[in-house]
């Protein structure tokens, strides 16, 4: 499940403290990693596993991971590393290939 988060904004005009360049100016960016499909539109309560900055044509462009507290595994995983290897590395995945 991927989307923006509403009410949320990366600003362009200051650089990111952590790349040093320039956000991309629209909301952030989550993937809700959970079992179930979420509809379009839909709102759900979901826990922050951890955050990702990528660079897309020089500005910075975070992706929030997340999971649906109603998912099964909410009570394992409470961070990114309780993930399995096999599913960062298709996040990784997901991520270097999604614009292609």
């Amino acid at each position: 499940n991927y989307g923006g988060i509403p009410q949320t904004w990366e600003a362009s005009d200051l650089p990111d403290a952590l790349t040093g360049l320039p956000s991309d100016n629209d909301p952030l960016d989550f993937l809700e990693i959970g079992s179930e499909p979420i509809p379009v539109g839909g709102v759900v309560c979901v826990r922050v596993l951890g955050a990702l900055a990528l660079i897309d044509q020089n500005e910075t462009d975070w992706k929030v991971v997340v999971l649906s507290t109603k998912d099964p595994r909410v009570a394992q995983w409470r961070d990114i590393s309780d993930v399995p290897p096999e599913m960062r590395q298709q996040l990784y995945e997901f991520f270097r290939t999604y614009k292609v």
